[in-house]
Protein backbone atom coordinates (compact mmCIF):
# COMPACT_ATOMS: atom_id res chain seq x y z
CA UNK A 1 0.00 0.00 0.00
CA UNK A 2 1.38 3.40 -0.99
CA UNK A 3 1.69 6.17 1.58
CA UNK A 4 0.40 8.62 -1.01
CA UNK A 5 -3.01 6.92 -1.05
CA UNK A 6 -3.54 7.18 2.72
CA UNK A 7 -5.91 9.94 3.80
CA UNK A 8 -5.90 11.05 7.43
CA UNK A 9 -9.10 12.47 8.85
CA UNK A 10 -9.14 14.21 12.20
CA UNK A 11 -12.31 15.25 13.94
CA UNK A 12 -12.66 17.71 16.74
CA UNK A 13 -15.01 16.59 19.45
CA UNK A 14 -16.80 19.52 21.11
CA UNK A 15 -16.38 19.71 24.86
CA UNK A 16 -18.32 21.51 27.52
CA UNK A 17 -16.52 24.53 28.95
CA UNK A 18 -15.92 24.55 32.67
CA UNK A 19 -14.49 27.12 35.04
CA UNK A 20 -11.07 25.53 34.46
CA UNK A 21 -11.30 26.41 30.77
CA UNK A 22 -11.62 30.08 31.64
CA UNK A 23 -8.91 29.88 34.32
CA UNK A 24 -6.49 28.41 31.78
CA UNK A 25 -7.37 31.12 29.25
CA UNK A 26 -6.96 33.85 31.87
CA UNK A 27 -3.61 32.41 32.99
CA UNK A 28 -2.42 32.28 29.38
CA UNK A 29 -3.49 35.89 28.85
CA UNK A 30 -1.70 37.00 32.03
CA UNK A 31 1.46 35.13 31.01
CA UNK A 32 1.41 36.77 27.56
CA UNK A 33 0.94 40.22 29.10
CA UNK A 34 3.80 39.69 31.54
CA UNK A 35 6.04 38.46 28.71
CA UNK A 36 5.27 41.53 26.58
CA UNK A 37 5.89 43.89 29.50
CA UNK A 38 9.21 42.16 30.20
CA UNK A 39 10.24 42.42 26.53
CA UNK A 40 9.34 46.10 26.48
CA UNK A 41 11.30 46.76 29.66
CA UNK A 42 14.29 44.87 28.27
CA UNK A 43 14.20 47.01 25.14
CA UNK A 44 13.96 50.16 27.27
CA UNK A 45 16.95 49.16 29.38
CA UNK A 46 18.96 48.42 26.23
CA UNK A 47 18.10 51.86 24.85
CA UNK A 48 19.08 53.54 28.12
CA UNK A 49 22.42 51.70 28.21
CA UNK A 50 23.16 52.68 24.60
CA UNK A 51 22.26 56.28 25.34
CA UNK A 52 24.53 56.31 28.41
CA UNK A 53 27.43 54.87 26.38
CA UNK A 54 26.87 57.58 23.77
CA UNK A 55 26.89 60.31 26.42
CA UNK A 56 30.14 58.96 27.94
CA UNK A 57 31.82 58.94 24.51
CA UNK A 58 30.46 62.42 23.79
CA UNK A 59 31.77 63.75 27.13
CA UNK A 60 35.20 62.22 26.44
CA UNK A 61 35.23 63.79 22.96
CA UNK A 62 34.34 67.27 24.18
CA UNK A 63 36.82 66.97 27.03
CA UNK A 64 39.60 66.44 24.47
CA UNK A 65 38.34 69.06 22.00
CA UNK A 66 37.79 71.82 24.56
CA UNK A 67 41.10 71.36 26.39
CA UNK A 68 42.69 74.66 27.32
Amino acid sequence: MDDEDVEYVTTVKPQKHTKWSFIVLAADLAANLVREVADTMETGVTLLLQHREHKIEEDDFFEIVWED
